[in-house]
Protein backbone atom coordinates (compact mmCIF):
# COMPACT_ATOMS: atom_id res chain seq x y z
CA UNK A 1 0.00 0.00 0.00
CA UNK A 2 2.46 2.26 0.78
CA UNK A 3 4.18 1.68 -2.75
CA UNK A 4 1.01 3.11 -4.38
CA UNK A 5 1.13 6.45 -2.34
CA UNK A 6 4.80 6.85 -2.92
CA UNK A 7 4.53 6.51 -6.66
CA UNK A 8 1.01 8.62 -6.72
CA UNK A 9 3.49 11.32 -5.01
CA UNK A 10 5.86 10.64 -7.75
CA UNK A 11 3.83 11.13 -10.52
CA UNK A 12 1.76 14.23 -9.57
CA UNK A 13 4.90 15.78 -8.58
CA UNK A 14 6.31 15.33 -11.94
CA UNK A 15 3.17 16.83 -13.72
CA UNK A 16 3.53 19.77 -11.55
CA UNK A 17 6.99 20.33 -12.20
CA UNK A 18 6.59 19.75 -15.68
CA UNK A 19 3.51 22.30 -16.62
CA UNK A 20 4.22 26.08 -17.19
CA UNK A 21 2.81 28.75 -14.89
CA UNK A 22 0.61 31.89 -15.13
CA UNK A 23 3.94 33.81 -15.94
CA UNK A 24 5.27 31.57 -18.68
CA UNK A 25 2.16 31.65 -20.29
CA UNK A 26 1.25 35.52 -20.36
CA UNK A 27 4.80 35.92 -21.99
CA UNK A 28 4.14 33.15 -24.26
CA UNK A 29 0.61 34.19 -25.13
CA UNK A 30 2.26 38.02 -25.74
CA UNK A 31 4.72 36.87 -27.61
CA UNK A 32 2.22 35.43 -30.08
CA UNK A 33 -0.22 38.07 -30.76
CA UNK A 34 2.45 41.02 -30.25
CA UNK A 35 5.83 39.92 -30.88
CA UNK A 36 9.35 39.44 -28.99
CA UNK A 37 9.18 43.58 -27.70
CA UNK A 38 6.03 43.01 -26.14
CA UNK A 39 6.67 39.56 -24.53
CA UNK A 40 10.21 41.28 -23.36
CA UNK A 41 8.79 43.51 -21.96
CA UNK A 42 5.91 41.32 -19.85
CA UNK A 43 9.00 39.33 -18.66
CA UNK A 44 10.55 42.54 -17.44
CA UNK A 45 7.53 43.32 -15.70
CA UNK A 46 7.37 40.29 -14.52
CA UNK A 47 10.57 40.04 -13.26
CA UNK A 48 10.56 43.22 -11.89
CA UNK A 49 7.49 42.57 -9.60
CA UNK A 50 8.73 39.24 -8.23
CA UNK A 51 12.08 41.65 -7.17
CA UNK A 52 9.90 43.90 -5.60
CA UNK A 53 8.33 41.43 -3.51
CA UNK A 54 10.71 39.61 -2.58
CA UNK A 55 12.38 43.10 -1.02
CA UNK A 56 9.27 43.90 0.40
CA UNK A 57 8.86 40.61 2.14
CA UNK A 58 13.04 40.69 2.84
CA UNK A 59 12.62 44.24 4.77
CA UNK A 60 9.48 44.10 5.65
CA UNK A 61 8.67 40.97 7.80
Amino acid sequence: MADIHYWLIVAATLIACASPGPATLAISNTALDGGRSRALAVAAGIFTTAGIKLWLSRFNG
